[in-house]
């Protein structure tokens, strides 16, 4: 004898797989709150930019190099408030 699951087994099973589903992209979600930040780095008293300037992330270990251009490019670069010095 064959049996088949009941419509309220069917429902709380699909309701579960529902719930972990939304608590797994709610997570998946909350960890990306990341980012990039790139830019260049100007001597403004000559116009020039500046190759091999150290930029720096406060509160973090992140740090790059400008490249012969002034450019600059930080990765994974934790959400919150930032202001330049």
């Amino acid at each position: 004898m064959i049996t088949t699951p009941s419509a309220s087994w069917i429902s709380r099973c699909a309701l579960l797989i529902s719930a972990a589903f939304v608590l797994v992209t709610v997570t998946f979600a909350q960890t990306l709150s990341s980012g990039t930040i790139e830019g260049r780095v100007l001597n403004t008293r000559n116009g020039e930019y500046l190759e091999n300037a150290r930029v720096t992330v406060d509160g973090t270990g992140l740090e790059a190099f400008t490249d012969s251009s002034g450019q600059y490019r930080l990765t994974n670069v934790p959400a919150g408030p930032a202001k330049p010095y």
